[in-house]
């Protein structure tokens, strides 16, 4: 019987592998000082970020000099053990935007980086309230990727501008 296999905590990657550590690893049975080690597969019970979650250990395989003279008595089942999956960290950076006084908001758009493939955003990005000319800031908003994320989030610039391109009309020339 193999008992003290450990599972590992990890950042959400996405899946349910677990990392075990077999290096404390007991073996109730042993004789003396047979030389003994152990493998074993891990996997999380779901994916999602939180603590304590459980692992079951599974396919147990025997190694080691004497591997050849025991039985494994659990058939390769150890049971469980616990391990937590932390958020992983986003970098999200909102893109600088400009408009001309007056003309329609062009969309508030961010660059990403660390998403798991398949995942996506939900929410929106904000600015400060105005329509002078001047600057504002563009906030996280609502913008989340959810609970297996943290993000780290850098404020970008919403900046409006006098419209240079007005006509003066055809009774009205400049100054030269």
């Amino acid at each position: 019987t193999v008992s003290g296999i450990t599972a590992e905590n990890k950042v959400y990657d996405g899946n349910t592998d677990a990392t075990l550590s077999c290096t404390n690893a007991s073996f109730d049975g042993r004789i003396g000082n047979d030389e003994l080690t152990v493998t074993a597969v891990g996997t999380f019970a779901e994916k999602d970020a939180g603590a304590n979650k459980t692992v079951n250990i599974t396919n147990l395989t025997l190694g080691g000099s004497s591997a050849n003279n025991y039985k494994l008595a659990d058939n390769g089942q150890q049971g469980t053990a616990t391990a937590s999956i932390t958020a992983k960290l986003l970098t999200v950076t909102a893109e600088n935007q400009t408009k001309d006084a007056g003309a329609s908001h062009p969309e508030l758009t961010f660059t990403a980086d660390g998403l798991i493939s398949g995942e996506s955003f939900t929410g929106t990005l904000s600015r400060g309230e105005g329509e002078s000319v001047g600057t504002y800031s563009i906030t996280q908003g609502t913008l989340s990727a959810g609970g297996n994320y943290t993000i780290n989030f850098t404020q970008g610039t919403f900046t409006i501008q006098r419209d240079l391109n007005l006509s003066l009309g055809a009774d009205r020339k400049w100054a030269t």
